[in-house]
């Protein structure tokens, strides 16, 4: 606690007595200037001998106050001979560690290892580029033309070198624990020793941005793979959305401190899935919405679910999802554990079949005048189990739907009247029946500017999971 309260105390920018240039590993060098050459071949610093081009990154400095100069903890770490970089004065407990565990022979622990183990310098540049190459070669890989060239980087590959870079500069490398990244049966798992500076929150919405090792975050981003807009996590989201694969997760441990990703491509609801549900259930689970289905079938693979796991899945307000799974709950679909923040929700057991609601698409109808999934409808009433948009749209603006051309005062009604709740772009084309381009780039800035609408991510209008609603008064 005291160590994050001051980060001055735990900086990679800590000079190391006794350093010198024969500690660093020329080769790592090398290359990582040829790097630096391919991303920015214009950059003043491309002409400077390799002791002032380290003192540009921050791998070499003087101190302004004690006068004290030597190599940092960061140039080391980055760029540094294995003995160098594990020396009492630098990091004794640095172990970086690679493993591929997918085997179909259970007497092997992994097919592929990358590790101290004498035959590399082992430093963190040399690490990521041995250890980046796998992990994306595990990806499928796109096939697309953009200016005449072949495009081999799709969002998940992106995705996948922003956890790793995340991986090396955001650890507590002072700390008991090693880097950790293995790769199982379709799943990645990175491990580093530390806390989360930001909350989760704003991890994956962005905008945030506090890094433990400032030195190693300018190193990397000078190669172009990092940045300082906290938009990382926004791209992790949504390089495995593209792929419909399941949310990406965060796990924080104690004693010791430690911050576990994972980041599987096994899709969310596989047919074998929804067979286990509708066994584990008795019923259909088809016949429920997206969002229910989701959620069920997280509490079936993860065990449990929680509100704040369902935020970055489902991608609505903690609100929404608390009447969502409380709904759920009464419908007698989980069970919860816990009060308040802690609360977890289970797969409940099979449950009776007059529970099951024959409408039961619309259980998630957040907003409406529904409030339970409708357990005990008769179902001889037609209104009864009806929820559509139809019913929480005023009779006026059912009437404007219809209508071909509207004059721009009837527009603005209009979609003041279906914004009661978080709209996403899509949802207002399909409702409106308008162009999205038309909407997006007229029709809502104009609304937004006349404080009419408000943004859900007001400091980033291009999110990609941006929603609209009207602004309240």
């Amino acid at each position: 606690m005291f160590a994050d309260a001051d980060l001055t105390r735990t900086t990679d920018k800590r000079i190391l007595k006794g350093y010198t240039l024969e500690d660093i590993d020329k080769e790592s060098l090398r290359q990582y200037r040829q790097l630096f050459n391919i991303a920015k071949p214009d950059h003043v610093w491309s002409t400077l001998d390799d002791l002032n081009f380290l003192k540009q990154l921050g791998a070499y400095r003087r101190d302004r106050v004690s006068r004290e100069e030597g190599f940092t903890v960061a140039g080391i770490l980055m760029f540094g001979k294995t003995d160098a970089i594990t020396d009492d004065e630098c990091l004794p407990n640095f172990f970086p560690d690679y493993r591929n565990e997918t085997s179909i022979n259970e007497t092997e622990r992994w097919i592929d290892r990358i590790y101290p183990d004498g035959t590399w310098e082992a430093n963190l540049f040399q690490f990521y580029l041995r250890t980046l190459p796998r992990l994306q070669s595990f990806l499928p890989k796109p096939f697309s033309i953009k200016d005449n060239q072949r495009i081999d980087q799709s969002p998940a590959h992106v995705a996948i070198r922003e956890v790793f870079v995340n991986l090396c500069v955001h650890p507590d490398y002072k700390a008991e624990g090693s880097l950790t990244v293995i790769f199982k049966n379709g799943t990645y798992f990175f491990s580093n020793p530390g806390t989360m500076l930001v909350s989760q929150e704003q991890f994956f919405e962005g905008g945030e941005s506090v890094c433990r090792n400032p030195t190693l975050q300018k190193m990397f981003m000078m190669l172009g793979p990092a940045e300082k807009a906290g938009s990382g996590g926004a791209k992790i989201i949504e390089g495995w959305r593209r792929n419909n694969w399941k949310t990406p997760f965060i796990f924080e441990r104690t004693r010791p401190d430690k911050v576990e990703f994972c980041l599987s491509m096994q899709s969310l609801i596989q047919p074998e899935v929804l067979d286990e549900l509708n066994n584990r259930l008795g019923i259909e689970t088809q016949k429920f919405s997206p969002q229910v289905q989701t959620v069920l079938a997280l509490a079936l693979t993860e065990e449990n679910v929680t509100n704040e796991r369902l935020r970055y899945v489902l991608r609505l307000h903690k609100s929404d999802i608390t009447t969502l799974l409380q709904n759920m709950c009464r419908q007698g679909l989980l069970s919860s554990d816990g009060y308040g923040r802690g609360t977890k929700y289970r797969l409940a057991n099979i449950i009776s079949s007059n529970n099951v609601v024959s409408n039961s698409a619309n259980v998630d109808s957040l907003g409406s005048n529904v409030d339970s999934l409708g357990s005990n409808v008769d179902s001889s009433n037609d209104n009864s189990n009806t929820t559509t948009e139809d019913h929480i749209i005023s009779a006026k603006a059912q009437c404007l739907l219809k209508k071909k051309r509207l004059r721009p005062t009837e527009m603005e009604g209009l979609i003041y009247e279906i914004t009661s709740e978080w709209r996403t772009i899509q949802e207002l084309t399909q409702i409106l029946g308008k162009d999205k381009s038309y909407l997006r780039n007229h029709v809502l800035p104009m609304l937004i500017s006349k404080g009419i609408l408000e943004r859900e991510y007001t400091s980033i209008p291009n999110h990609p999971n941006q929603r609209y609603r009207r602004k309240l008064k």
